[in-house]
């Protein structure tokens, strides 16, 4: 068992889709309280201004078009792939942030990602603005939403 792919989820798969989805909701249970604290007095906390987040918020509003394609079609493969595609987004907006944040600067991406949210949790979300941290608590019902859809349910 020492093949480093044993511990890497694909893409595709239900282990990456459920693990994004906790990690969002770690992320917004951690940042709410924060944004709810420090009420957005200024139009930089109001706003998106990265293109990946722009682009997450795309993909989020195509949830209802893409659910009803499923249901029309009765396949799941579209809704599975949409949901993949969600999760790399997700994994796109917060990898940047959280490089960036990491005390050691020889970490690289892999360390970041495979040790989990707790690496940085604090750094994260407080540098997160209040429409960041409601994007992805968006993109964490998106998710929690379609994993249902799909008959999977998270065991924590």
């Amino acid at each position: 068992m020492d093949d480093p792919k044993a511990t890497q989820f694909e893409d595709v798969s239900a282990l990456n889709l459920l693990y994004w989805y906790r990690r969002l909701g770690l992320i917004c249970h951690s940042g709410s309280n924060k944004a709810i604290s420090r009420v957005a007095s200024s139009t930089s906390e109001t706003k998106l201004e990265n293109e990946d987040q722009n682009n997450l918020l795309r993909l989020l509003v195509q949830y209802p078009d893409v659910t009803c394609h499923m249901f029309k079609s009765l396949e799941s493969a579209p809704l599975l792939t949409y949901l993949a595609t969600i999760a790399s987004q997700v994994e796109v907006c917060l990898g940047t942030k959280e490089i960036k944040n990491v005390d050691s600067g020889e970490a690289n991406r892999e360390q970041v990602l495979d040790e989990g949210i707790a690496l940085g949790k604090e750094e994260i979300t407080s540098t997160l603005t209040a429409a960041e941290i409601s994007l992805y608590g968006v993109a964490k019902v998106v998710l929690g939403n379609g994993l249902r859809l799909l008959g999977l349910r998270s065991v924590v």
